[in-house]
């Protein structure tokens, strides 16, 4: 989405420490598609969908206490307090070139829509030979 990207790109960070398991994530995708330093937690299919470009903050499972809150809550607080301090090293300025290179890449409809419609073309045809119309 043209309109989150060009948001995202006026921002440095996606400060995501979600405490529900997550499927793809599209904000993560166009955060890291914009440039942004992504500090999330490694719930669900965050790793899956940020691979090796956001920082991670260790998980409890789907653990929601307020003790565990507040545990997260102090780690998110101490990484974004070291990504203020090393936001313009180029070695990681260099990463997140990298990782938006990455997501232009294959994180856009261009290259997905044509997966998404043989996969659904896959399914339907599967539906079909199992549900014959009479």
């Amino acid at each position: 989405n043209d309109e989150i990207r060009t948001a995202c790109q006026t921002h440095h960070a996606l400060v995501y420490p979600a405490v529900y398991v997550e499927t793809s994530c599209l904000t993560l995708i166009e955060a890291l598609s914009a440039g942004c330093l992504a500090i999330i937690t490694n719930l669900g299919a965050l790793p899956e969908t940020g691979g090796e470009w956001p920082w991670y903050l260790p998980s409890v499972g789907r653990n929601t206490s307020q003790e565990y809150r507040e545990w997260l809550a102090m780690l998110t607080a101490g990484a974004m307090s070291q990504a203020i301090d090393d936001y313009w090293h180029p070695s990681l300025q260099t990463q997140l070139h990298a990782a938006s290179r990455y997501y232009h890449q294959f994180y856009n409809w261009s290259s997905r829509l044509p997966q998404w419609d043989a996969a659904l073309g896959v399914a339907k045809e599967d539906y079909d030979r199992r549900n014959p119309r009479v």
